[in-house]
């Protein structure tokens, strides 16, 4: 009798589990443009406080994955830029587009 009441527990459990998981998961098309702005303003913001980040990125989000665009002085940059990007939270994957400027001169 104590295995079945057990096995009727963890069943409940298990559905209950599944449920919240389920509604945490879908939101609507509103709250996914808010977090989308959200990402786009913060991989902003980090991209604007590297130092070492020398050109124009353009930042675009959609349904959380991160497109940058834009040029920047290297090659490493433009790896840089991806790799700050990808640490944002929220962030799901980024698709880097962004092009260095070769034979740029730096003053």
């Amino acid at each position: 009798m104590k295995q079945r009441s057990l096995s009727r527990l963890l069943l409940g459990a298990a559905v209950m589990t599944a449920a919240l998981v389920a509604s945490a998961a879908s939101i609507t098309v509103t709250e996914q443009r808010l977090v989308d702005q959200r990402i786009q303003a913060d991989v902003m913001d980090v991209l604007a406080r590297n130092p070492e980040l020398s050109g124009r990125v353009v930042v675009e989000s959609r349904d959380a994955v991160v497109n940058l665009s834009g040029y920047l002085a290297t090659h490493s940059q433009v790896r840089r830029a991806g790799r700050d990007a990808s640490q944002v939270a929220g962030v799901k994957f980024v698709v880097n587009e962004i092009r260095p400027r070769l034979g740029a001169v730096s003053n």
